[in-house]
């Protein structure tokens, strides 16, 4: 009896353990989502009917709008635009979508750039949100905050906070030059000094300058930049090794409780 209560207990132990996790998991995925869901359904209504994006297959963008000069003491975050437009990729071509007079409008295509790690293996980026949230999950492993793509030049970069500092996760189409190394964790002083020394300014070749001016989203357009800046989600890590340990508890319980039981039944 008394290795029946135990069992018991190392089952509801287990359960309290894991659902807390997997709630942080949905948390997140909601949370950055719900914060685009709204102009990604204004966009789906005003460009296309026939096709749907949806955040598996097309991502929010902000520009990286000045350049910075030598002046270190102020925050990647300040020089982030404070509205974002959308962009899509297939197989061949990126495309993008910006907002004018409040409606979605489509804007300019390009070549779909390709990326490549520091062994000059193509690495396969998916122009989603979701894989680029994903991937700060991924290498980056206590909570973050602030979440946003942003795009520079040839770079775009996965930027987020945390306990205080600027985070960027590059991915460069001439890494081989900036000697930046995608899908890297940077801090954003580290990228800043990188653009510095590596760009002579900015220049966005692949929007027309109205279509530049113009661009943008709803999240926080009547806004000051510092509320925009701290509107991002809390995102949460998930501690993989309690994930992993709470799932195998719960199963041995399980399997424990109903041996148990059927020995109970037959006897």
């Amino acid at each position: 009896m008394r290795k029946n209560i135990i069992l018991i207990f190392i089952l509801i132990l287990s359960i309290v353990m894991t659902v807390p996790l997997f709630a942080q998991v949905t948390s997140f995925a909601e949370q950055i989502e719900n914060q685009y869901k709204r102009d990604l359904d204004e966009m789906n209504k005003d460009i296309n009917p026939i096709e749907f994006y949806t955040f598996d297959n097309c991502m929010p963008v902000y520009n990286y709008e000045d350049f910075f000069g030598n002046n270190y003491d102020e925050t990647f975050a300040s020089h982030i635009s404070d509205e974002f437009y959308w962009e899509t990729a297939g197989e061949k071509w990126t495309k993008v979508f910006y907002k004018k007079d409040s409606v979605w409008k489509e804007g300019s295509s390009a070549t779909m750039p390709d990326f490549f790690d520091k062994d000059r293996k193509k690495i396969d980026v998916s122009f989603s949100l979701n894989w680029f949230a994903n991937k700060a999950l991924e290498v980056f492993d206590k909570d973050i905050s602030d979440f946003k793509i942003v795009s520079f030049e040839n770079k775009y970069m996965i930027y987020f906070v945390s306990e205080g500092t600027e985070y960027i996760i590059p991915f460069d189409t001439r890494s081989d030059l900036s000697g930046i190394e995608n899908g890297k964790l940077y801090t954003a002083d580290e990228i800043i000094k990188n653009i510095n020394t590596s760009s002579s300014g900015i220049s966005i070749s692949d929007m027309p300058e109205d279509e530049f001016i113009t661009y943008g989203g709803s999240v926080g357009n009547n806004d000051t930049k510092s509320e925009i800046i701290t509107a991002g989600a809390n995102l949460q890590k998930t501690e993989f090794p309690y994930w992993i340990i709470g799932v195998i508890v719960g199963v041995i319980a399980i399997a424990a409780v109903t041996v148990i039981v059927i020995k109970k039944k037959k006897a």
